[in-house]
């Protein structure tokens, strides 16, 4: 009886830090295709409030309040923060690894025009994510148990290799 309980508990943490996983993916990809589409939909915007052409024989009012707002909020905020902190990461790849990485993004055709920090960055990234999702599973401290850690540490190392096999599988394509 005790054995089928923790059976169906150990199915069900499987089964949540897969769906974790996919909702990530999901939630990254998401963003990405949004901020894509936010352009697009940021220029047509700017078309349609364009100023005005003021006729030459009436003489051109000076603005009160300068347009200092250009883009979508989301654009503005936290798209921006988040490739910040993306080429900061970045720029703590080594100099090596980065040229090697680059040749691999060239062959593999630029996904997402990632560079080789960028890459690095969101492999660091993938790997917090798994670093969390391991926590997740082992939160209750009291009552630690081998199979636990081993499935969290089996999910931090799948989080580890997943871009680089991704990346891999890319550049054999």
């Amino acid at each position: 009886m005790n054995f089928d309980l923790f059976n169906s508990n150990l199915v069900f943490i499987l089964l949540g830090a897969g769906v974790a996983l996919l909702g990530l993916g999901l939630a990254i990809y998401g963003i990405i295709t949004w901020s894509k589409r936010g352009n697009r939909i940021t220029s047509r915007m700017d078309t349609f409030v364009a100023p005005e052409v003021q006729p030459a024989n009436i003489p051109k009012a000076g603005q009160i309040i300068p347009r200092e707002i250009s883009g979508s909020f989301l654009n503005r905020t936290l798209i921006s923060w988040f490739t910040q902190f993306i080429h900061f990461l970045g720029s703590k790849t080594p100099e090596k690894l980065a040229v090697e990485l680059n040749h691999k993004l060239e062959i593999a055709g630029n996904p997402s025009n990632m560079h080789a920090g960028e890459f690095y960055a969101f492999q660091f990234l993938v790997l917090l994510a798994g670093i969390f999702l391991a926590f997740l599973v082992n939160r209750d401290f009291k009552n630690i148990n081998m199979t636990y850690l081993m499935v969290g540490g089996f999910v931090v190392i799948i989080c580890l290799l997943l871009p680089g096999v991704w990346l891999n599988g890319l550049v054999r394509t």
